[in-house]
């Protein structure tokens, strides 16, 4: 929110809002459609989805432009936790698919849970004041920040 100059509060939480709606929106379609066109190229096309929103989340202009790109990211996050269900279905017997669903879903609880410690364990490099914010750091990891490029960078430090 400091890098679009936002000071509104509720804003800062429409960021994950706009998410899950897209999210809860996603399986109303692409449930259907991996009916229809098979669930492998529905699971892949929605994953590119996903990470194609994210990058332009990422170094998304505006925070109008963030909340548009926020929610068609959480419709391409939903394939893959909605879908995940009926490929354990398609490829195990009744007699072990409980425990393969059960599996995947505990797999899908446990990565976010994960991710939270170890994002909470490095956020202090990425917090602190004199540190770069969170678009600079996407930024320079892209390769795509302003001013001087990497190779101006190692040429000024010889």
């Amino acid at each position: 929110m400091r890098d679009f100059h936002e000071t509104n509060e509720i804003i800062g939480s429409l960021m994950v809002t706009i998410y899950i709606s897209g999210f809860s929106i996603g399986p109303l379609f692409l449930g259907p459609f991996s009916e229809m066109f098979g669930r492998y190229p529905v699971v892949i096309l929605s994953t590119w989805f996903l990470n194609a929103w994210i990058l332009a989340s990422a170094l998304a202009p505006s925070m109008s432009a963030l909340i548009v790109f926020r929610f068609l990211a959480g419709i391409g996050g939903s394939a893959v936790m909605t879908i995940s269900p009926a490929i354990c279905a398609d490829m195990f017997p009744i007699e072990r698919r409980a425990f393969s669903t059960a599996l995947i879903t505990l797999a899908q609880c446990l990565g976010p849970a994960c991710m939270y410690f170890l994002v909470r364990k490095c956020s202090c490099v990425l917090s602190s004041p004199s540190g770069p914010s969170m678009r600079e750091f996407h930024l320079r990891r892209f390769g795509l920040a302003m001013g001087k490029s990497r190779v101006d960078a190692k040429q000024s430090t010889s």
